[in-house]
């Protein structure tokens, strides 16, 4: 996530491209393993470009095993366009835009690359944020992170907190927002919102604030139309980045120690009720990213630098039944946070 107000990932970010600005970038698709892989669909990820000031990332699809890779996003300045999520039906893309000065803004665009269009939310206040947006599985409703208010410091780095954080869920072109969960008077966050296939329960990260003490995220679900929230993952683990697996029964996700390119995160899976934690991939002196499903619910993809091209991650894919990883995209960029579509 990155907001306007909270810059720690990018911070990491400017602090890692500086060391290689410049660098040449290979082609897309080398394959890293061998064995019968799935192959149906298209994969959204971001790709930053080899430069750290400004940042600059756009949105790039490619095929599960990396052929006919595009960029799809497109902007004359200097952006982070990030977060990508397919609809159902795979026919539209939408992600975050978020600038150097100002706040993040929810786009969406076709699959190759046209239609963008920027999601206009309604704003109560002088300034919103917007972020993390996810199709409903009726493919006409969009969940969002929305912020808004003043911001405070916090007493120790890294640690401010927006007035305003909530949930909604608005229409495909931003009308008729509706908000299903809100934290008032700095109290707290919501983040990543995901509506199960059913399109009963809202899956989501949150936190609450304290000036002086990071406190840790987790993952929660609730009804949508309302109710308490039921935590399913550790506070240990400082859940983040989650999707739900296209049957609804299970979550994605992964370790947030330190950052989102910290080496020593890992990934994981749980049970939508909070059961089942399993580890799909161990910590380690790498950093991962957490992903999505196949359309199918057989294999996932993620991003790490454990055997990428390059210093940064890497997009790959892995059967979750026989373990085997397929290499999406083979380059010096920083690719990640990607999202498998039909």
């Amino acid at each position: 996530m990155k907001t306007w107000f909270w810059v720690t990932a990018t911070v990491v970010t400017v602090a890692v491209f500086a060391a290689v600005a410049g660098a040449s970038s290979r082609p897309v698709g080398r394959s890293v393993s061998s064995g019968r892989l799935t192959s149906k669909g298209l994969i959204a990820f971001t790709r930053y470009r080899l430069q750290s000031s400004p940042l600059w990332s756009e949105i790039w699809v490619a095929r599960p095993d990396g052929s006919r890779a595009v960029r799809v996003s497109r902007s004359g300045r200097a952006v982070e366009d990030d977060q990508a999520h397919f609809s159902p039906d795979g026919r539209w893309i939408v992600f975050d835009r978020c600038t150097q000065d100002g706040p993040c803004s929810i786009w969406r665009v076709r699959p190759t690359g046209a239609g963008q269009t920027r999601v206009m939310i309604p704003c109560a206040a002088r300034m919103c944020d917007d972020s993390n947006a996810a199709f409903a599985p009726d493919g006409r409703h969009l969940l969002i992170q929305h912020e808004w208010g003043t911001v405070k410091s916090g007493t120790i780095p890294d640690n401010d907190q927006i007035e305003y954080s909530a949930i909604i869920e608005t229409n495909l072109d931003g009308s008729h927002a509706v908000t299903l969960r809100e934290f008032d008077g700095w109290s707290g966050g919501f983040e990543a919102p995901r509506l199960t296939p059913n399109g009963r329960t809202v899956v989501f990260r949150a936190y609450r604030w304290r000036p002086d003490r990071i406190l840790p995220r987790a993952l929660y679900t609730a009804p949508k139309t309302g109710g308490p929230a039921h935590r399913i993952t550790p506070l240990t683990l400082q859940a983040g980045g989650e999707a739900v697996s296209p049957d609804g029964r299970s979550v994605l996700f992964k370790s947030t120690f330190g950052g989102e390119l910290t080496p020593g995160n890992a990934l994981y899976t749980v049970s939508i009720d909070g059961s089942g934690l399993r580890q799909l991939i161990p910590p380690s002196a790498s950093y991962v990213i957490t992903g999505s499903y196949s359309p199918d619910g057989r294999s996932i993809v993620f991003a790490t630098n454990d055997g990428a091209t390059g210093s940064f991650a890497d997009v790959f894919t892995r059967d979750l039944s026989t373990g085997i990883r397929g290499q999406v995209t083979d380059t010096q960029n920083l690719d990640g946070w990607p999202d498998w579509g039909r």
